[in-house]
């Protein structure tokens, strides 16, 4: 996709993200949540959540924010993004089964086709959630709210581009 595409796309996204949530939807006014946490931190306080054993403290809350580094989709049902701040890096599983629990079906539906569709590497978001593991034994905040702070309009370079061809 050209980059020209990619800023057109991504301005005709957030357009529907604010007919569906409202102005304020992007670029919010910003309070820090009480409870935020570093990466660092997630990782220093659940690095020994053991797998399969307790692998989800679903009655911890947490909240993470930062740039989301990596998307990748498992069906239309199961998101993994990669959020990284200042700190390091963590993994969030997004999944309709972990939305808020007492919406709607359709509602929890809803929210999981935004954090889909809009979502996009190098946006930065805020995900509240619960940590654990995941059946391979990634810790990761299961989401069970993102929301956008800032969108990312243009494409973000690949890795591979950022590379020093002198030292390589």
């Amino acid at each position: 996709m050209s980059e020209e595409a990619f800023i057109a796309r991504r301005h005709a996204d957030l357009a529907q993200l604010r007919a569906a949530q409202g102005a304020q939807a992007v670029y919010p006014t910003y309070v820090s949540p009480v409870g935020a946490m570093r990466v660092a931190d997630v990782r220093g306080r659940y690095e020994a959540l053991v797998p399969n054993k307790d692998d989800k403290l679903r009655d911890v809350r947490l909240t993470v924010q930062g740039r989301l580094v990596k998307k990748r989709e498992a069906g239309s049902k199961l998101v993994f993004y990669g959020v990284r701040d200042g700190t390091g890096e963590l993994q969030v599983l997004v999944s309709a089964s972990n939305l808020e629990a007492g919406q709607e079906k359709t509602a929890a539906e809803r929210e999981m086709e935004v954090a889909r569709r809009l979502f996009h590497r190098g946006d930065i978001a805020e995900v509240e959630g619960f940590p654990g593991r995941t059946a391979t034994g990634e810790l990761s905040v299961f989401a069970t709210r993102m929301r956008m702070l800032a969108p990312c309009i243009h494409p973000l370079p690949l890795d591979e581009s950022l590379k020093d061809p002198v030292k390589t």
